[in-house]
């Protein structure tokens, strides 16, 4: 796959005109209507990396979405569609079977993807049999990795380790769920590091909770506020279950491999799809391109000579040229980094 998938393109046009437009050019061409649709966002995704390269990582922008298999290695920030089979009336399914199943509620399909919770007879489908079957997300859903992993699947929800003190860890946002936190105790403060060593030298807490010790009903959930560390700030809320006594330590250490979202960026991927619309009327006709398509191209190439001109500072990984723009150091200084 690409950077681009046709979904992609539903924020800003109608599928079924969309279909049509590359229909049309399928039938002036030698390429199926995927084909023209790719081929035509490779020429605009250039044109974008040749505007903005001087200042940003295309590499690290422009990665393409991989089709998750269950035997492929993928890593840290790798961004995987995943879809199962179809479900086949024919067959039998067994424990933790996994499938796609489509129905339609009140005028609107569902594709979904569906795991056996136990055996699973012929023709018995989430549809007539729910009991047998448990939901666990869209089919096509996308998901980015946390870490290294070969053969384990994604899920939508995260695991924890388990402690005496605090639960439902899901209510603690602003979280790397690469990390682990450690909590600690003190007084009428619990304090959250993203170290062990901050935990002993108390610096560069990541969130703070006002605890009551005279609390007897649990759970007992309570806001989290801001540490002194300004780059990483927990929010939400700690549920605590149970009596901490006094100076207690523990640590909460999250568990899966993937995580469920787009981590591309919204705003190249705005630009790129409303070039890539322009350029394929422009290819059927290039004196009836609408005014709506024109003025969104017109959109797009404006945000990307500001950024090239550095007039607005999109949140996208910066570029920085090894051989480049630096300030060389002797001795036993370390190397430092000026980007110009």
């Amino acid at each position: 796959m690409l950077f681009l998938r046709k979904r992609d393109y539903f924020t800003e046009i109608r599928e079924a005109d969309l279909d049509v437009i590359l229909k049309q050019l399928s039938q002036t061409t030698s390429f199926t209507p995927t084909k023209v649709r790719e081929e035509n966002e490779q020429n605009m995704q250039e044109v974008v990396e040749a505007m903005i390269r001087h200042r940003y990582d295309v590499d690290k922008i422009f990665k393409d979405i991989l089709t998750f298999n269950l035997s492929d290695t993928f890593q840290i920030n790798d961004l995987v569609e995943y879809s199962e089979t179809a479900y086949d009336t024919t067959l039998t399914y067994v424990l933790n079977d996994r499938v796609s199943f489509s129905q339609t509620i009140y005028s609107v399909l569902n594709d979904d993807i569906y795991n056996a919770n136990q055996a699973v007879a012929i023709d018995e489908t989430p549809a007539t049999n729910p009991e047998k079957w448990d939901k666990i997300t869209e089919n096509f859903s996308l998901y980015f990795a946390l870490q290294p992993t070969t053969g384990n699947l994604p899920d939508t929800a995260f695991s924890f380790t388990t402690n005496n003190f605090t639960g439902n860890h899901d209510l603690i946002t602003g979280w790397d769920k690469t990390k682990t936190i450690y909590l600690k105790r003190g007084d009428t403060q619990i304090k959250i590091y993203y170290s062990a060593s901050d935990r002993t030298s108390d610096i560069n807490t990541i969130g703070i909770v006002d605890f009551d010790p005279t609390a007897k009903t649990f759970p007992n959930n309570r806001p989290i506020d801001k540490g002194q560390d300004k780059e990483n700030t927990l929010s939400g809320t700690l549920s605590i279950i149970g009596f901490i006594p006094d100076t207690t330590e523990w640590d909460v250490v999250p568990s899966n491999f993937f995580v469920k979202g787009d981590n591309r960026s919204r705003f190249i991927k705005k630009i790129l799809v409303n070039l890539a619309i322009f350029e394929l009327h422009k290819l059927i006709n290039p004196r009836n391109i609408p005014d709506l398509r024109g003025e969104a191209k017109d959109d797009a190439m404006s945000l990307l000579k500001d950024i090239k001109k550095g007039t607005i500072s999109p949140d996208l990984p910066i570029f920085f040229d090894e051989n480049k723009g630096q300030s060389i150091t002797f001795d036993s200084n370390l190397k430092l980094k000026h980007q110009y």
